[in-house]
């Protein structure tokens, strides 16, 4: 989980980037780079090393993509209101999402 300043207002793409560079660490399973986009939106982006649906899980939190990379977008939420609303996601949903987990299959 990587989190931008709450100060900084950072591209989409941006967060796409360290998204797909974080998915490259040796170990890590999936990422979600959670940042402001402009004044009032904050976004996360999410991949995967396709063991994880990272679609599954940002479709909970009313975002979509595919398996092994999605993102969503909230209106008027600070980053660790955002933070806070994934890791009661991933607390709940993470188990459903790992590939195997035979709904997955």
């Amino acid at each position: 989980l990587s989190l931008a300043d709450p100060n900084d207002i950072i591209d989409r793409a941006t967060l796409a980037k360290v998204a797909n560079m974080n998915i490259q660490i040796k170990g890590i399973n999936a990422t979600f780079v959670i940042g402001k986009t402009d004044a009032k939106e904050v976004r996360i982006s999410a991949r995967s090393d396709n063991t994880v649906n990272v679609q599954f899980l940002l479709e909970k939190l009313g975002g979509g993509g595919h398996f092994s990379g999605a993102a969503c977008a909230f209106n008027n939420l600070t980053i660790d209101e955002a933070e806070k609303k994934l890791l009661e996601t991933l607390d709940t949903y993470l188990p459903a999402a790992r590939l195997e987990n035979p709904e997955n299959k």
